[in-house]
């Protein structure tokens, strides 16, 4: 029993110490809302990991996914810094028979800074688009597309939290979850 014990100690430990070290790489963290997003782990001009962070906990966002990212910059901020666009690179290849072809796929990913919940991802032209001037709104073919689609005029329904979930998994499930009025 005690020799159970120091092995759960000795790997709290060392999971402890490779947390705090890829903690220690972080280059790169921005602030808004008590919320805070820290780029991490980087590789050949990317980062590998993204973190969110908030009254001393935090976790990691797109824990599943293999990614690169693109540090976001405080221009990337919504007008009021209520959410922040994440630019990923899913990077991978498709195997058919004797033939493999290496891909990038790019996404932009909106999160909101006071919870930590991814409220949208995109890919393509909608990832061009621009923060609106007078609300946080984003702009995409001349049109304010709402980023938060928890906060439109119509009630949640279950595939709208389906959707949020399948950004970021259960986790964003949670995170996302609308407040209480």
């Amino acid at each position: 029993m005690k020799l159970m014990r120091v092995k759960i100690l000795a790997l709290l430990i060392s999971f402890t110490t490779a947390h705090t070290q890829a903690w220690a790489e972080a280059q790169s963290d921005l602030k808004a809302h008590g919320g805070q997003v820290i780029f991490a782990d980087p590789e050949k001009g990317f980062w590998r990991s993204v973190y969110y962070s908030k009254n001393g906990s935090h976790h990691k966002l797109f824990p599943n996914e293999q990614a690169y990212f693109d540090a976001s910059l405080p221009s990337e901020f919504s007008k009021d810094s209520k959410y922040l666009k994440i630019e990923k690179t899913i990077r991978g290849s498709i195997e058919d028979g004797d033939m493999e072809e290496d891909y990038d796929r790019a996404y932009c990913a909106f999160v909101e800074m006071a919870s930590g919940c991814i409220v949208r991802q995109e890919t393509g032209s909608f990832c061009g688009g621009q923060w609106a001037v007078n609300n946080d709104a984003w702009l995409w073919a001349g049109e304010e597309v709402a980023i938060d689609q928890r906060y439109q005029n119509t009630p949640l329904n279950n595939s709208d939290m389906e959707a949020l979930a399948a950004i970021n998994g259960d986790a964003n499930f949670h995170l996302c979850a609308p407040l209480s009025p």
